[in-house]
């Protein structure tokens, strides 16, 4: 971690996004049959909405290749996310999250999440990824800059959800070595996406594109 720290650049952007009707989402989807038994959290509509922003940006969701020298653009997203365990914080990831419809990515972010709480996170479910949301909120802070994780594809995004003050936050680091995407890409992609699309949701859930 210390050499990701001093070897990759790590670029943050913080953009505020009002979540009212996300939260109302959140809701609606608890109270519906296709998630009965699932966890439903703002979390899951992140995730969702990540997913969305890299179908649109696919060289968001890339690596830099130091050998070849080049960026290499994944065609597939495995989507990590950063789990606080007794035995540390690990981050292990949903293959082929890209595939998933809502409900499908509610069930493996539910598994994931126990699997890693309960300490049976295999070696397996921790390589491979491609993205990472870190949720630095539940530290009760606003804003952080996670340190990429080393020996993997250096892309890496967190949010946090503040429904008490209607927002959330998204923090964007791009790959190492220029030239890299922006770092505004990513974020800037989300927050629009959300602020057009929460209210058709209902109608496309079933949909792993969105």
């Amino acid at each position: 971690m210390v050499g990701s720290a001093f070897t990759a650049p790590h670029v943050t952007e913080f953009v505020t996004v009002d979540v009212t009707r996300t939260m109302k989402l959140v809701e609606e989807l608890k109270d519906d049959k296709e998630f009965a038994g699932l966890r439903v959290n703002p979390l899951l509509l992140i995730a969702k909405a990540l997913l969305v922003a890299i179908r649109r940006n696919p060289e968001i969701n890339a690596s830099w290749d130091e050998a070849a020298q080049e960026i290499v653009v994944k065609h597939y997203v495995n989507l990590g996310i950063a789990a606080a365990t007794p035995r540390g914080l690990i981050v292990p990831n949903i293959k082929d999250a890209h595939a998933k419809t809502l409900p499908q990515l509610a069930e493996s972010l539910g598994e994931l999440v126990s699997t890693a709480r309960d300490g049976k996170t295999s070696p397996a479910a921790m390589q491979g990824g491609t993205v990472t949301i870190t949720n630095v909120g539940v530290f009760g802070v606003d804003t952080g800059t996670p340190i990429l994780n080393p020996g993997s594809p250096r892309s890496s995004r967190s949010a946090r959800s503040s429904p008490s003050r209607g927002s959330t936050r998204a923090r964007s680091s791009p790959a190492r070595s220029p030239p890299w995407p922006s770092p505004s890409t990513t974020a800037s992609s989300t927050a629009n996406w959300a602020r057009r699309s929460w209210p058709t949701w209902r109608r496309s859930w079933s949909s792993p594109s969105g």
